[in-house]
């Protein structure tokens, strides 16, 4: 497959000791009710404790990745904190909107996604950053090795297959658009599908769509 990916930015370094602590303090934010949800519900109702006195704090998790609250749990930085798993989730809007029902106490989106559910009314809080990109880490747009698709242009009137609509992929793309000096009339030509993250590898190679928007093992399997 071909790769169109976005210009590097410095990620977020932290040293093992500010990491216990900046994971400590994350939870502990959420866990007293930072990421409330809707309907009234109190702190205390949404993060009991367990027999041995440890704070609940209920997450969705994320398929082929390892999130770094788990990751946290298995170095045994997580005192105090019983971080229950609740189910699994593809799109960040769908992970901050069960934090908002109270389904879950913590959710990762992309910024852009928790402003219009804050600008919708939903009674959530940010709490802190919890991805970047680098060298090694970033969201890239992928097409088939046989495809003329070799800049911005080229996808007018094409397909682009990502996660979910709304969110980060499609704030990616449009914004690559827009720096590429398409117009808006053009950015609507192109047609952006909605696939699971697993299948998007498969469906560009298949023909089903023109591009797709991969990262993380998805991308290293593709």
């Amino acid at each position: 497959m071909a790769l169109f990916r976005p210009a590097s930015s410095a990620p977020l370094l932290l040293t093992p000791a500010s990491r216990r602590a900046f994971l400590r303090s994350s939870l502990a934010v959420g866990a007293a009710g930072m990421l409330s949800g809707c309907g009234g519900a109190t702190a205390a109702a949404r993060s009991p404790t367990t027999a041995g006195g440890a704070t609940v704090v209920r997450y969705q998790g994320w398929p082929n990745t390892v999130l770094n609250v788990e990751l946290a749990e298995n170095l045994g930085y997580l005192d105090g904190v019983d971080l229950q798993w609740v189910g699994s989730t593809s799109s960040g809007p769908q992970d901050i909107q069960s934090v908002a029902t109270g389904a879950a106490d913590i959710g990762y989106a992309f910024t852009g996604a928790v402003i219009k559910l804050v600008e919708a009314g939903a009674a959530v809080t940010a709490v802190s950053n919890y991805y970047g990109s680098d060298t090694q880490t970033f969201h890239g747009l992928y097409v088939g090795e046989a495809s003329d698709i070799r800049d911005p242009r080229d996808l007018i009137g094409r397909s682009v297959a990502m996660n979910t609509l709304g969110a980060h992929a499609e704030a990616f793309v449009s914004t690559w658009l827009r720096q590429a000096g398409l117009s808006e009339e053009e950015i609507a030509e192109v047609t952006y599908v909605a696939l699971p993250p697993n299948d998007i590898g498969q469906a560009i190679g298949r023909g089903f769509v023109d591009a797709g928007d991969l990262s993380g093992i998805a991308q290293d399997v593709a």
